[in-house]
């Protein structure tokens, strides 16, 4: 008779972080399809500018969309491992913590991805056609920024591309910090609970009623 009855199974299910992993998993996969997409449309738009522009920007845009494609490339499938990740985290006491710090991950290394990109993008334009930089990053060109005294179009892609990466290994310090900080506080009520537990055995503290 009991077979018929289907909660306990789901109970159990959910219980153990297999429904919220699932759902958060499958979540994953669509954003990284979405985001393939998106990415795909935003190439496809870029050649527009880049031969509206014209001349060397012609060159310099090609390197700046090789460089786009994989930019593409690490942003979609980092999300897709990381789906995979969260779907296997399974059978802890602690169900949404953990699948929290996945996610802080994740938005920290797709955020390196897109700094890092990005840095080397702007450093293969600023060395080959300042007039495609100054339509990819009209604001920044409009208050001066680009134009610093004795700093030319090489050194520029220097220091933009050595700009992206250090951006992106601060951006990944910073969220893995987070990330490990709600893995350190799960740790800590873990430890407590053993500890207690272990207080309750020896009867140092009282056992609740």
């Amino acid at each position: 008779m009991t077979r018929y009855f289907f909660m306990p199974a789901v109970l159990r299910f959910i219980g153990d972080g297999g429904l919220f992993a699932r759902i958060v998993g499958v979540t994953l996969r669509i954003c990284a399809l979405l985001v393939a997409l998106l990415w795909a449309v935003s190439w496809f738009s870029g050649w527009v500018l880049i031969f509206h522009v014209g001349g060397l920007a012609v060159f310099a845009g090609l390197l700046a969309q090789l460089v786009n494609i994989v930019i593409g490339y690490m942003v979609v499938h980092t999300i897709w491992i990381r789906a995979a990740d969260v779907e296997a985290l399974k059978g802890s006491e602690f169900i949404v913590t953990p699948i929290l710090s996945a996610l802080v991950r994740l938005g920290g290394e797709v955020v390196a991805c897109i700094l890092a990109g990005t840095g080397a993008q702007l450093a293969v334009v600023a060395l080959f056609s300042e007039r495609l930089l100054r339509k990819l990053a009209p604001d920044f060109l409009a208050q001066g920024v680009f134009y610093l005294p004795g700093v030319g179009g090489f050194l520029w892609a220097i220091l933009l591309g050595l700009g992206g990466a250090i951006a992106a290994v601060f951006c990944l310090l910073l969220f893995y910090l987070m990330a490990e900080w709600l893995v350190a506080v799960v740790d800590v009520a873990r430890n407590t609970g053993i500890l207690r537990k272990i207080a309750e055995q020896r009867g140092e503290v009282p056992v609740n009623p």
